[in-house]
């Protein structure tokens, strides 16, 4: 499964060219209010402008180098607590949170608290409409393969893997 690596790199100041879109979502923690984020490309990645959203509030990742495959949890309280029975976050490049070009990555789990689905599936960043199910224990969701979206790519977990 997913080993955590609980590293934050350098701050970038390179002009090299970045490929934000190999930044991907993969993984929400509920009980650390955290997000698992990985860099899937063969290059260094730059957090530039890099935004995440959940339910109208957002807030801009500070500038931080990943590695490729590097695998950071990186907190989420400026956004509130996770809450397991409804959420989502998404994962943009810039601030406009209504514009699904701008989208990287998406998840919507339980029932509420959903107000960029319409988006994210319009941008290809959700496979279809529904959500992941979250049974009562859930601490952690895990996307397995960043590959797939959609609520069939997430599955639950009561364990830290």
């Amino acid at each position: 499964m997913l080993a955590l690596l609980l590293a934050l790199g350098a701050c970038g100041t390179g002009d090299e060219e970045q490929a934000v879109s190999d930044l991907q979502l993969v993984g929400v923690d509920f009980e650390l209010n955290s997000i698992i984020l990985t860099n899937g490309g063969t290059d260094d990645l730059t957090t530039r402008d890099i935004w995440i959203y959940q339910d109208g509030e957002a807030f801009m990742l500070d500038i931080f180098r990943i590695e490729p495959r590097d695998v950071i949890l990186f907190s989420v309280r400026e956004l509130g607590l996770l809450d397991p029975s409804g959420g989502e976050i998404a994962v943009y490049e810039g601030s406009d949170f209504d514009d699904e070009t701008t989208m990287l990555d998406y998840v919507a789990w339980g029932s509420g608290g959903h107000d960029r689905l319409e988006t994210a599936s319009a941008g290809g960043e959700w496979a279809q409409e529904g959500t992941v199910d979250v049974e009562a224990g859930t601490i952690v969701l895990l996307r397995p393969d960043p590959l797939f979206n959609g609520p069939d790519a997430w599955e639950q977990s009561d364990v830290i893997p």
